[in-house]
Order: structure tokens, then C-alpha cells, then sequence
């Protein structure tokens, strides 16, 4: 059998230390300068990222944002800070990010395609901004992702509450951020914005998702039925003026109601007559 000698073995331990250095260090580089782009892309009125300052290629030294021990950045967190601008696709660099919260802010702009990118995202936290246009069909790649909150409805907020907090007692699911006793799932907010169109059939493809809900915008169109969304209530698609679907108790156009529309049965009726009939003279 071939074994490293003792000179051997430490030139091998040398080179992967060094790789594995450099291997951070690129990851750094890359995801500094993407950061960057997207610090210059904002209107940033408190200056909550003075720390970021490009001469410093490593991110993971600046406020607000979190690294692996890679020296990868996996979470943002820079919600309720009044910034104002758009998102940019080298956001999409960032192949391991977890978390990003950008929620009560001014952002605006059409909630992007690339997104999909984000593989590894649990909590997209966007809600509370100006975002308009339709939800991105793609964002049903994001296959880790269990609860999408569009909506800003302060009962379905304490729904979500109890249900975190049965999760950490039963569940105890995972590599969760627990705080006051309620566990951070994986989540995507997007509520109190201006969402349009319909909602796109591959979100239907995410089993995961535990909660959902897509109240308080403009979508319209069919509610799916099948897939993940068939374990969510109305509550999910309250305030949705064009939506439609047997969960809506509102009709598609074109589509006749299976219930409400239908006329009676009357061949039923009869027959149950009938029998009610015949049993009461049997016994008499």
C-alpha cells in the first residue's frame, strides 16, 4: 500500500492549506466586488454601509453582512434601514447566501429572474418595499425555501408565530435562529408590495413549503390546487380582488362552479323519497 512519507505528507498538508486559503480568498474577492456594485446601486440616507469600502476585499469585515467559515457570505441583514433603489443581478453571485433581509425598506423594481441563482436561500425577506410586477415564475427552483409570506395581515403573522414556535418544541428542525423562544424557518417575504399577474404553477412544485401566504396584493388568475398548495386555506389569497378558483368561493371565467352552479339532482331527490316511502309503509 503507497503512504506519504513524513516530507511527503507536510508539502501535501502545505498545498491544501493554501488552496483551501486561496479558495476563501476568491470567494471573498468575487462576492466583495458584487456587494459593492449593489452598495453603489443604493440610496443609502442613514449610511448604514460605511463599512463597506472596497479596499477591504473581504466582506465578511463589513457590518451587516455574515460569512461561512469559508469566508462566504450567507446571510444580509439590512431590513428597515430606508434604502431606496433597485436590486442588481451580481446579487445572483452570491451561490451560498441563506438569508437576505431587505424588508422595510423603499427598494423598488420588478422582483428579479435571477434569483433563481440563490440555491441555498431559506428566508427572502423583501416585504414592506415598493417591488411591482409579477412573482417570478423561477422562484420555484428555490427548493429549500417552506414559507412565503406576500402578504402584511397581522393575524396570519401570529399564525406564523404559534406554528415556529410548535416546530421548535416538536420539530426542533434543523439549523434554526432561535430568538424569544420562536425559531427562524426558512421563509420568503414579500408582502405590502405591489405583486401582479398570476401566481406561477412551479411554486406548486415546492413540497416543502409549510406556510404560504399571498394576501394583500394585485394577482389575479386561477389559485393552483395541486402540489404544495393544496394544504393552504383562503386566508393565503385574502384581498386578491382577481383571483378566482373553488378556494375563492369566486368562479373562473369560462368555468363552471361544480357546486354553487349545478343544478339539483333530481333524480336523487326522487329516489330518496321513494325510499323514505317504502321504509315508513314497511313499518307500518
Amino acid at each position: 500500500m503507497w503512504r506519504l512519507k513524513g516530507r511527503e505528507f507536510r508539502t501535501c498538508l502545505a498545498v491544501l492549506i493554501l488552496v483551501t486559503f486561496l479558495s476563501s480568498k476568491i470567494f471573498a474577492n468575487e462576492e466583495g466586488d458584487a456587494l459593492y456594485i449593489f452598495r453603489k446601486n443604493l440610496q443609502d440616507p442613514n449610511n448604514i454601509m460605511a463599512s463597506w469600502n472596497r479596499t477591504d476585499k473581504n466582506p465578511c469585515n463589513w457590518m451587516y453582512v455574515t460569512c461561512n467559515s469559508l469566508d462566504s457570505v450567507v446571510r444580509l441583514d439590512m431590513a428597515n434601514a430606508s434604502l431606496s433603489g433597485q436590486l442588481v443581478p451580481q446579487l445572483a453571485l452570491l451561490s451560498n447566501l441563506q438569508y437576505l433581509e431587505l424588508y422595510a425598506n423603499n427598494l423598488s423594481g420588478h422582483i428579479p429572474v435571477y434569483l433563481e441563482n440563490l440555491t441555498n436561500l431559506v428566508s427572502l425577506e423583501l416585504y414592506t418595499n415598493n417591488f411591482d410586477g409579477p412573482i417570478p415564475d423561477a422562484l420555484g427552483k428555490l427548493s429549500k425555501l417552506r414559507f412565503l409570506d406576500f402578504a402584511n395581515l397581522f393575524p396570519f403573522f401570529l399564525i406564523v408565530l404559534v406554528y415556529e414556535f410548535y416546530a421548535a418544541i416538536t420539530d426542533s428542525i434543523g439549523t434554526q435562529d432561535c430568538y424569544l423562544f420562536v425559531c427562524q424557518t426558512s421563509n420568503s417575504r414579500l408582502n405590502s408590495n405591489n405583486l401582479s399577474g398570476s401566481i406561477p404553477m412551479s411554486l406548486t412544485n415546492l413540497y416543502s413549503l409549510q406556510v404560504l401566504d399571498l394576501s394583500s396584493n394585485s394577482l389575479s388568475g386561477p389559485v393552483p390546487q395541486n402540489g404544495s398548495f393544496s394544504l393552504f386555506t383562503a386566508v393565503s389569497y385574502t384581498n386578491n380582488l382577481d383571483l378566482c378558483g373553488p378556494i375563492t368561493e369566486k368562479p373562473c371565467p369560462g368555468v363552471s362552479s361544480p357546486d354553487g352552479d349545478s343544478k339539483p339532482n333530481i333524480g336523487a331527490i326522487v329516489g330518496g323519497v321513494v325510499a323514505v316511502w317504502c321504509y315508513y309503509l314497511l313499518l307500518w
